[in-house]
Order: C-alpha cells, then structure tokens, then sequence
C-alpha cells in the first residue's frame, strides 16, 4: 500500500472515541433518514438497493468505532482503497462517497459536542480530501500481491475458483480429488491453493464480475467439499491438546476458521469448532467450565477488530494466561501494517501455518506427554 494515503497523526481522545460509540445508533438513524431523501433526489446507488446502503453505513459506523478507539489511522488508510473501490466497481456514483460523508459531518455535530465532533472531524475531513489519491490506487496490492507459492499452485487457484464459479459441484469436487490423495495434502491445499481462490472470488464479486448468488454458491461448494475431506482424512485420535475455534461476536464470516480448525485437527489438536458469530456469555460459560488448552478466535472484518479486543479482555477477567493461551488471526489484519498497534499484548497470526508452529511449541514447553 503506498504511503501516499497515509494520514496525518490524527489522535482522537478516548472521551471523543466513547462518545462517538455511544451516540453510534443514533447517527446511523438519522443519517439513513437524510441518505434515502437524498438518494430519491439523485442517482448515487446505481442498481444497489437502499438495504445494501444501510448496511454499508451500519458498517462503516462500527469500522469507524474501531479506528477511533484504537487510535488506527494506517489501518483506515489500507481500508480505505478497498471500500471506495468496492463501491464504484458495484455501481455506486463515485459522489456517493463524499456526498455520504458530508452527511456523517452534519450528523456528528448534532450528536456530539463541539470539542468531540471537533476531533472527529477532522478525520471525516481527511477522507473526503484524499479521494483523489484513493482513485489512484483501485488495484488494492492487499488482494494483488505477489502469489508466494510458485507457478504451479497459482495456477491450480485460477483453476480452483473458474470451478467454484462456474458452480458446477461434481467437477469441482473432481478437481480437488485430483489435488488432495491423501491426509498430507490437505494443508497445502487448504493454505496454497482453497484459501487464495477464495479471495479471488471475493475480488470478481467486489468488481461486480460475478453476481452475489454465484459468491454464495462458490462459499457453499467449498464448504461441501471440507465436510467430505473431513469425513474422508481428518477423523482420528488426537495426540495434542484442546483447542477452541471460534470467531468474535458479530463476525459472520466462517470460512477461514473452519480452514484453521480442520489444519490444527489435522495436526493432531483436538479441536471445538463454533462458527460465526459465538455469543460472548455462551463461549464464556464453555471455557470457564471446561478450559482449552489453547483458544483460537478469528476475525475477517476490519470493524469487529474492536470486538475481538473486548471479547479477550472479557476472557482474561476470568480465566488467566496460565491455564489457557489466545491467539488471534484472520483476514482483517492483512489491513493492519502493525498488528502489535491495534491488537498489543495479544498473540497474533497471519499465516495458519506460523499458529501452528506457535501452538505446538507452547505443547512442548508446557511438558504435556504427547498421547499416542
């Protein structure tokens, strides 16, 4: 990401961050209200339905509560060129973007005192200013970076997501038997090849190339295709330890933990797989009543990063870091230069294989017998 859209040092109070938060609801009301009357005035949605802008504010407003509270303006910058490109490339007006946060300023000095909305913005200010070198750089290097695994497997990726487009179950689970022989294979294929097709997919989709009924039909093949290689190779004792896989609260988005908990499984941990958004009091009661020895909590969206944090600090209240350790990982900080910034203190990952060294390093330490 160039360093052109970096932001000045902004740092916005903790008073005017918990203000922002708490008026939060009450901003997204009224700027819904004042964007569909100015909407039925002018053409800025495109084909997009006003339920798609509601939840396009729903989300900026709890991305912005994140960045404020954590002080992440370099994560706001990286964010930025996704989010405004993603809007042209579905159809929205390119002055839906300023016009949209012109509003966000008007609302913020209605709900806000003069000395917090002051603060604050100064932020919105920023963004609208930098739309002209935000359209420089649409090509996000976040999802075009270089493929690290060599030819032969990024051509088995735009293999892979061509099926997963297309739709066609029997070929697509054809392919990958073709890839995946035995139990050893999985993890390159979940890693190398799976987890990549599925961000391009998530880029044709952002581009308006496909249609959001073939994004879900690609996200529902590949979750078919996991439950059989689970059935067919990752049913077997476990020689490690216990482990929980879970995604915060508000976090919808399952895919990439349930890769991460078939990889551990696969390793040998054995492993509790929650799904999207687990409850904080429910996954609480669990870990009080039966601690793991290591807890994994994923996190896709930018804007429950923030969620993430609060989910940990509740964990820690009660159960410490000698009996259980937590590590932290998914798409979202791929947005983070520095992860140790927003997420300090906490143990956290990029890569699935780099948790996995991590996990079974901690097992060693920690003296535990190895079960045959």
């Amino acid at each position: 990401m160039s360093k052109n859209t970096l932001p000045p040092l902004f740092s916005v109070s903790a008073q005017a961050a918990a203000a922002f938060e708490q008026q939060s609801q009450s901003m997204l009301n009224q700027l819904n209200d004042v964007m569909i009357q100015h909407c039925s005035k002018q053409d800025l949605l495109g084909e997009n339905s006003l339920g798609t802008m509601k939840t396009n504010n729903l989300n900026h407003i709890n991305f912005m509560i994140n960045v404020f509270k954590l002080n992440d303006y370099e994560m706001l910058s990286n964010t930025l060129v996704w989010v405004f490109g993603s809007y042209v490339k579905r159809g929205f007006n390119r002055e839906y973007f300023p016009i949209t946060l012109m509003k966000w300023i008007a609302v913020i000095k209605e709900h806000l005192s003069d000395v917090d909305a002051c603060e604050i913005i100064k932020v919105y200010e920023w963004m609208i200013a930098s739309q002209a070198s935000i359209e420089e750089l649409f090509d996000d290097e976040i999802y075009t970076g270089v493929y690290p695994y060599g030819d032969v497997m990024k051509r088995r990726v735009a293999e892979f997501a061509d099926l997963l487009i297309r739709g066609d179950m029997g070929e697509t689970l054809e392919y990958v038997s073709s890839l995946v022989k035995s139990k050893e294979d999985i993890g390159d294929f979940y890693t190398k090849v799976l987890t990549h097709a599925m961000y391009t997919v998530g880029k044709k989709w952002e581009n308006g190339e496909i249609s959001v009924a073939q994004e879900h039909l690609a996200t529902s093949i590949v979750v078919r295709i996991m439950s059989m290689i689970y059935m067919n190779y990752l049913v077997n004792r476990h020689s490690k330890g216990h482990m929980i896989v879970t995604a915060s609260e508000n976090e919808y988005h399952e895919l990439g933990a349930r890769v991460v908990a078939d990889i551990f499984e696969l390793d040998g941990w054995e492993v509790k797989f929650l799904g999207a958004n687990t409850p904080s009091d429910e996954l609480l009661k669990m870990i009080q009543a039966s601690p793991p020895d290591i807890l994994c909590i994923s996190v896709t969206m930018t804007f429950n990063i923030q969620n993430t944090i609060n989910l940990i600090e509740k964990i820690r209240a009660v159960v410490s870091e000698d009996v259980m350790r937590i590590i932290v990982g998914g798409y979202a900080l791929h947005y983070l230069d520095d992860s140790e910034n927003s997420l300090r203190n906490y143990t956290v990952f990029k890569d699935v294989s780099e948790a996995v060294k991590y996990a079974n390093q901690i097992w060693r330490e920690e003296c535990h017998e190895w079960r045959p």
